[in-house]
Order: C-alpha cells, then structure tokens, then sequence
C-alpha cells in the first residue's frame, strides 16, 4: 500500500506559480462592484454559464426583489436583461433575482 501511495505522490507535478488574472475574472469582477453599489449591503451574488452568462441576486426582504428588479435594467444601457425572480433553492427565506449578462 506504502509504494501505491508513494507512486502516486511521485507523479503529480506543482502548478508553476499563481495564475494571472484574465479578462474573464477581470470583468466578472467589475460586474460584481457594479451590484454591489446598487443592491443591498446583505445582497449575495453569483454568477453562472449554461450557454449564457446569468448573474443570481439573493436578497431576504420582497422589498428588496422590487428594487433591484427596478435597477437592473438601467444599468449599463440594458447589460442585464430576462430578469426573473422566486425562491432561493434549499433557503425559504432568501429571495433570488436571476438576469442574463449581455456582452
């Protein structure tokens, strides 16, 4: 078992020191600031890509759905679009907004 492991350990190789930031994580990251000045302190943001890029807004309060219901569309002349909301899966009590990121 000893020389399994041994083997094993011998093969993998260290990833040459940190990887640079590329475009993708850069404006992801801008998008992300951008929210974050207009939602809620408490708003939880994240992003998926099944064929298209969609961001997921997680706020607590239904007065909070309305309003940035009512924000994203104005921002960056429409980048965000097919805006729908309903419930966060696995939490009750968390509501999520969820919009398509146009390039």
């Amino acid at each position: 078992m000893a020389e399994v492991i041994g083997m094993a350990t011998a093969t993998v190789e260290r990833f040459p020191g940190a990887f640079p930031s590329t475009s993708v994580s850069d404006e992801l990251s801008r998008i992300t600031e951008l929210l974050r000045s207009v939602c809620p302190p408490d708003t939880q943001i994240g992003f998926s890509f099944e064929g298209r890029l969609q961001v997921h807004l997680d706020v607590r309060q239904r007065e909070h759905v309305m309003f940035v219901k009512m924000v994203l569309p104005t921002l960056e002349g429409g980048r965000f679009d097919a805006i729908t909301s309903g419930s966060k899966p696995g939490h009750p009590f968390h509501h999520r907004i969820t919009a398509n990121v146009q390039a």
